[in-house]
C-alpha cells in the first residue's frame, strides 16, 4: 500500500513540473505520512500479536494449543501486519488528515483537478507598467515579469494561450522566446532588446556614402546650399561632397541615417528632366547658364543650338523663371549692340580762361576703377570695371565741373564729342528734324543718370583693378581706343542722392512688364551703329498701378517704412517665378503725373478709386481698380560719357501709342484678368506665371524684365524727374534710376529747361552704398490667405 502511494505521489509532481525544492519537500512529507501509517499499523500488529499469546498461554478450556494452531495464528497476525484495507474508514481519515496540512500538496491537487489552464490564470498574474521604457527601473519590472511567466506555466500552456488569443507563435518556440513575445505582442511592454538598439543607434556614429548624379547633387545643394544646411541641421549630421565619383558622404547616428537616406531616395524620384527650346537658334553662353542655374535653383545645360535641357525638383516652378531667364539671355545675347557713345568736354571756367600755365586745367583723362553701389546686371561677366574720369591737377584744383561756370548742358558752350572728334548736337542727334515722329505717335526724350562704365573680361581669378587702357589720354584718343578694338561699354543706372529722399504724397508703387521684339533676319547683320544712326527697337510696356496710401507715404523708401506696415495694408503678391516681393497697398488712386507722353487720363481706373461697389453677394467684397496702362512704339539710345561729373547720362527716345485692352495680345490680357482675380480673390488660386513671349501686330515679343518700382515724383519748372527703386522679379536684383522727361522736343524752352535739369542731377553725388539697405515691398512668392482675406475686405 505504501508503494502505491508513492508511485501515485511521484506522477502528480512531474505533472505539476514544480521545482526540486518543492519536490524534495513534498516527497519528505509524504514519506512522512506513509511512516506514521506504518507506525500505527505496526502497534496494532504488536496489540494483535500480544493478543495472540496470550491466547496461546492461557488456552480455552486450560489446555495448552498445539504448535500447528500457535503457527496458524502467527500467519494471521503478520498477515493482519502487512495488508491495510483502503476502505478502512479510519485510515482514510487519518490519511486526508495528514495530507490537508501540507500546502504543497493543496497546489498539486489543484493542478491535478483542473488538468488544462485558463485564460483568466494567465491574465492574473500580469503586473501594471508604471516605468518608462528605457529607464533601469523598467528593466527590472522586465525582468520580474519574465522570470515569473517561466516559473508560474509550461511552454504547452503558453503556447495554447498563444493560439487562444490567435497570435503567430511557432510551436517549436523555446519558452523564453515564448514568453518574451506574448509580453510585447500581447500585453504591450517594449522589448528589452529593441530598446537597447535604438540606444545604441542614438549613440554611435557612423558613416554612410550616397552615389549621386551631378544635376541631383546641384538641386540637393539648393541656392547657396540653403537646403543642404537644412538637411544637415534637421537631422543633425556633418555632410561633404566628393567629386569623383559624384557622391555624399554623411556622418551621424543610425537613426539619423536612416530618416536621410529615405528623404534622399524620395528626392531622386522627384527629379525630372525637360528640354526647353530658345526663341533663337544660337547657344546660350555656358556662364550665363551658370548665373541661371544658381539663381533659380533649377540646373540649366545646353545642349545644343537653342536648346536647353532643365533639371528641376517635380513641383518647383523655378523652371518657369529659368525658362524666362534663359530666353532673356539669348535675346540679349542675340542682340548686343554697342549703344553709339558721345562724350562731354565742357568749355574752360571763365576764371582759368587768364592763367598763362594751361597745365593748371589739364586735359587729360583716364580709366579709373568703379565700384558700383550694387552688382552690375547678371547678364554682364566682368573682372573689372573702369569709368573715365578727368586727371585731377595739381594744388588740390576741384575736379568737378563748375557748371556756373562752364554752362553746362544748356549753356551750349561745350562739346559732345564722338570718336571723329567732330560735335554734336544733342537735340539733332536724338530728334532730328528730318526724322519727325511717326503718325499717330507721342514723341518723348527720356535722360537717365547712371555710369557709362568699361569691363575686363572675367578670366576665373579674382578682380583686376588694372584698367584695359594703361595711363592718360585726351577724350578723343580713349573714345578711338574704345571704337578701334571694339571695347564694350555698358550703362549702370544710378541715381542721385538727393532723389531717393521721400516726399509724401507723389509716390507710386508699379508693376512693370517690358518686351523687345525679336530681330529679323535682316537686322542681325546690319552694318554697325554710329551717332548718326542710333539703333532702334521695338517694344511693348504693360504697368500696372497700385499706388501708395498718402498714410504710408511719409516714409516709403526707409526701412522702418516697410515693417510698420499694417497687414492689412499688404497687397498680395505677383508671381514672380521665385522672387517673393510684398507690396504695401492702397486703394488705387488717380495720378497727378503723367506716365511718359501720356495724359492723367491713362492712369484712370475703370471706377472711382477707393469707391467700394456694390455687390450682391454675402462677403460683401470691394471691388478694387488696378489701373493698366499698355504702350507700344520704338526707341532709340545713346549714352553721354561726362568724365567731369559724378555721374553720366543716357537719352532714350520713345514714339509710343496706346495700346487698348482688345489691342493687348491675348496672353497679357488673360495674365491681367487671372493677377486681379488672384489678388481680390480670397480663395486659394495659384498666382498667374508672367507671359515670356507674346505676339503683338504679327511680331514676336520676348520678356525683357519684369519690375516692381516704388517711384516719386518732382515736377520743377515744367520737367517731370521721377527717382525710382526698382526689384528686376526674374534675376531678384534691385537698381536705382532717376529720369527726366522732356515731353515737347519743338519748344526751345522746354528743351533748355530739360537740360538744365539734366545738369543738377548729374551734379549731385550719387547715392551711397546706404541705399542698399533700404528694401523694396516685394510681390511675389506665397501669400497668406489671411492677410489676402484682410487687404480684400478693405
Amino acid at each position: 500500500m505504501s508503494g502505491s502511494v508513492l508511485r501515485r505521489s511521484l506522477g502528480r509532481l512531474r505533472c505539476a513540473n514544480l521545482n526540486a525544492r518543492k519536490r524534495q519537500a513534498y516527497i519528505t512529507s509524504t514519506a512522512a505520512a506513509v511512516q506514521h501509517v506504518r507506525q500505527n499499523h505496526h502497534d496494532a500488529s504488536a496489540e494483535a500479536s500480544t493478543s495472540v499469546a496470550a491466547e496461546l498461554e492461557t488456552p480455552k478450556g486450560g489446555k495448552m494449543a498445539s504448535g500447528t494452531s500457535i503457527r496458524r495464528k502467527k500467519k494471521a497476525a503478520v498477515k493482519s501486519e502487512l495488508v491495510v484495507d483502503p476502505d478502512d474508514a479510519t485510515y482514510k481519515a487519518e490519511l486526508k488528515t495528514l495530507l490537508s496540512a501540507n500546502s504543497v500538496v493543496k497546489h498539486l491537487q489543484a493542478i491535478a483537478s483542473a488538468r488544462e489552464t485558463s485564460f483568466h490564470d494567465i491574465e492574473s498574474i500580469v503586473p501594471q507598467r508604471s516605468s518608462p521604457p528605457g529607464s533601469d527601473k523598467y528593466v527590472e519590472e522586465y525582468n520580474n515579469f519574465l522570470d515569473k511567466l517561466l516559473r508560474s506555466f509550461s511552454r504547452k500552456q503558453l503556447y495554447r494561450y498563444s493560439k487562444q488569443q490567435k497570435l503567430p507563435a511557432r510551436s517549436n518556440t523555446k519558452k523564453p522566446d515564448l514568453c518574451m513575445y506574448l509580453m510585447e505582442k500581447q500585453w504591450g511592454w517594449p522589448s528589452l532588446s529593441e530598446i537597447q538598439r535604438r540606444q545604441r543607434d542614438r549613440s554611435e556614429i557612423l558613416s554612410r556614402k550616397f552615389i549621386m548624379t551631378a544635376p541631383e547633387a546641384f538641386l540637393l545643394l539648393g541656392q547657396d546650399g540653403s537646403n543642404l544646411l537644412d538637411l544637415s541641421m534637421k537631422y543633425n549630421v556633418h555632410v561633404r561632397f566628393e567629386a569623383n565619383p559624384v557622391s555624399m558622404t554623411v556622418e551621424g547616428v543610425k537613426v539619423s541615417l536612416d530618416a536621410l537616406e529615405e528623404e534622399l531616395h524620395s528626392f531622386k524620384k522627384d527629379v525630372v528632366q525637360e528640354v526647353f527650346q530658345l526663341p533663337t537658334q544660337r547657344e546660350t553662353r555656358s556662364d550665363l547658364l551658370r548665373r541661371i542655374s544658381r539663381m533659380t535653383t533649377a540646373l540649366a545645360e545646353s545642349i545644343g543650338p537653342g536648346e536647353i535641357r532643365f533639371t528641376y525638383v517635380r513641383g518647383d516652378n523655378s523652371v518657369c523663371r529659368a525658362k524666362r531667364l534663359a530666353t532673356r539671355a539669348s535675346c540679349e545675347t542675340e542682340n548686343k549692340v554697342d549703344t553709339p557713345l558721345l562724350a562731354y568736354r565742357p568749355a574752360p571756367p571763365a576764371q582759368l580762361k587768364h592763367l598763362t600755365a594751361p597745365s593748371l586745367y589739364s586735359e587729360d583723362h583716364a580709366l579709373y576703377p568703379f565700384l558700383p553701389s550694387r552688382a552690375l546686371p547678371w547678364t554682364v561677366t566682368a573682372g573689372g570695371a573702369f569709368r573715365v574720369r578727368r586727371v585731377g591737377a595739381w594744388l588740390s584744383l576741384n575736379t568737378s565741373e563748375d557748371i556756373l561756370s562752364t554752362g553746362g548742358l544748356a549753356g551750349m558752350r561745350g562739346e559732345n564729342i564722338s570718336s571723329n572728334d567732330q560735335h554734336h548736337d544733342l537735340l539733332e542727334v536724338l530728334s532730328p528734324s528730318s526724322r519727325p515722329a511717326p503718325f499717330g505717335t507721342t514723341r518723348s526724350i527720356v535722360a537717365s543718370t547712371g555710369h557709362v562704365i568699361f569691363v575686363t573680361p572675367f578670366t576665373g581669378g579674382k578682380s583686376s583693378l588694372l584698367p584695359p587702357l594703361k595711363g592718360s589720354w585726351p577724350l578723343k584718343r580713349i573714345l578711338v581706343w574704345a571704337r578701334d578694338l571694339k571695347q564694350h561699354h555698358l550703362f549702370n543706372g544710378s541715381a542721385p542722392a538727393t532723389f531717393i529722399q521721400p516726399l509724401p504724397g507723389q509716390q507710386q508703387l508699379l508693376h512693370r512688364l517690358v518686351y523687345y521684339a525679336l530681330p529679323s533676319v535682316s537686322e542681325e547683320h546690319q552694318e554697325a551703329y554710329s551717332v548718326e544712326r542710333l539703333p532702334q527697337r521695338e517694344f511693348l510696356e504693360v504697368e500696372i498701378e497700385l499706388t501708395l496710401s498718402k498714410t504710408s507715404t511719409s516714409t516709403p523708401f526707409d526701412d522702418d517704412a516697410v515693417t510698420d506696415i499694417e497687414p492689412r495694408s499688404l497687397v498680395p503678391p505677383i508671381n514672380t517665378g521665385g522672387s517673393e516681393v510684398f507690396s504695401e497697398n492702397i486703394l488705387a488712386e488717380k495720378s497727378e503725373v503723367p506716365h511718359g507722353n501720356e495724359t492723367t487720363d491713362s492712369f484712370e481706373p475703370l471706377a472711382d478709386e477707393g469707391q467700394i461697389l456694390d455687390e450682391p453677394t454675402a462677403s460683401q467684397v470691394p471691388q478694387h481698380s488696378f489701373p493698366v496702362v499698355c504702350i507700344a512704339g520704338t526707341e532709340r539710345v545713346l549714352d553721354l560719357m561726362m568724365p567731369n561729373r559724378p555721374m553720366d547720362l543716357r537719352f532714350t527716345v520713345t514714339d509710343t501709342k496706346r495700346v487698348s485692352h482688345e489691342e493687348q495680345p491675348q496672353l497679357i490680357q488673360k495674365y491681367l484678368a487671372n493677377l486681379k482675380s488672384f489678388l481680390l480673390e480670397t480663395s486659394n488660386l495659384t498666382q498667374p506665371h508672367t507671359p515670356v513671349m507674346v505676339e503683338y501686330q504679327g511680331m514676336p515679343y520676348v520678356l525683357y524684365s519684369s519690375l516692381n518700382v516704388r517711384q516719386r515724383t518732382d515736377i520743377s519748372n515744367g520737367v517731370k524727374v521721377v527717382s525710382e527703386i526698382a526689384l528686376d522679379l526674374e534675376g531678384s536684383e534691385k537698381s536705382t534710376l532717376c529720369k527726366a522727361f522732356c515731353n515737347n522736343t519743338s519748344s526751345d524752352a522746354e528743351w533748355t529747361s530739360f537740360l538744365q535739369r539734366c545738369d543738377r542731377i548729374t551734379s549731385e553725388p550719387r547715392a551711397g552704398p546706404d541705399i542698399d539697405r533700404v528694401r523694396l515691398p516685394r510681390l511675389g512668392g506665397e501669400f497668406d490667405k489671411e492677410q489676402k482675406k484682410l487687404w480684400a475686405t478693405g
